[in-house]
């Protein structure tokens, strides 16, 4: 989540700003304070990466569902179809290998 551009900035708008009978339902009244400095450190953190900055409007990406590095297929017929990834490009298994460390090894 952390590195979604947008995700904690949509987040924190939902919890305070979303439909009331939503944030009832959803006890956000009860964590959203608790959450909010948590939130915000995000929110700077990807400020200052320049993951996004302050004048990035506040809207989800042109890829939303799927992860922006994901190429997608919109038909306005038929809506999303399952994204493609190149995975050469990521292909992690080497590295989860090398990260998987077994006790009886």
């Amino acid at each position: 989540m952390k590195n979604e551009p947008l995700v904690p900035s949509l987040i924190k708008k939902i919890i305070y700003e979303g439909p009331k009978d939503i944030i009832k339902y959803k006890n956000f009244e009860v964590l959203r304070d608790h959450i909010s400095t948590y939130l915000d450190s995000l929110i700077k953190r990807q400020i200052d990466k320049g993951i996004i900055n302050e004048d990035t409007p506040l809207k989800t990406l042109p890829t939303y569902p799927f992860a922006y590095w994901a190429k997608t297929d919109f038909d306005f017929v038929n809506g999303w179809l399952n994204p493609t990834v190149d995975k050469k490009k990521f292909d992690y298994s080497a590295t989860a290998k090398d990260e998987l460390v077994y006790e009886d090894d």
